[in-house]
């Protein structure tokens, strides 16, 4: 039986989720390459972001990787990214605003995951 694209994203978190808490790190480019195909970047880059971000920044969880990967790999879209859309954004310990122009940008998005403890 085939699941159907909403139970096939679905899985493919908690996988991610699974592979990032047990810390391995030869599954993460895998499933989340897979997890990009079925959803797309910006939906995955959001979860990512938000997910292992804020989410779990207190869990001891090794995700550096997993943003090493996003970001090496997907560096021109990550650009584009709009940083309005993360909710837990925090960004009290620099301050370091967007132009007026700019929805994201590189150096936003690495402030971000510093304050964010990434």
């Amino acid at each position: 039986q085939e699941m159907d694209e909403e139970e096939l994203h679905a899985s493919l978190e908690r996988l991610l989720e699974l592979a990032v808490q047990w810390n391995c790190e030869k599954h993460y480019v895998t499933i989340a390459r897979r997890l990009v195909a079925v959803c797309g970047l910006p939906k995955v880059a959001r979860w990512i972001l938000q997910r292992f971000c804020s989410d779990w920044s207190e869990k001891e969880v090794e995700s550096a990787p997993l943003m090493r990967w996003l970001v090496a790999t997907y560096s021109d879209s990550l650009k584009r990214l709009d940083l309005s859309e993360l909710p837990s954004r925090r960004w009290n310990r620099v301050e370091m605003q967007l132009q007026s122009t700019e929805v994201s940008s590189l150096a936003h998005l690495f402030i971000w995951l510093v304050e964010n403890m990434a």
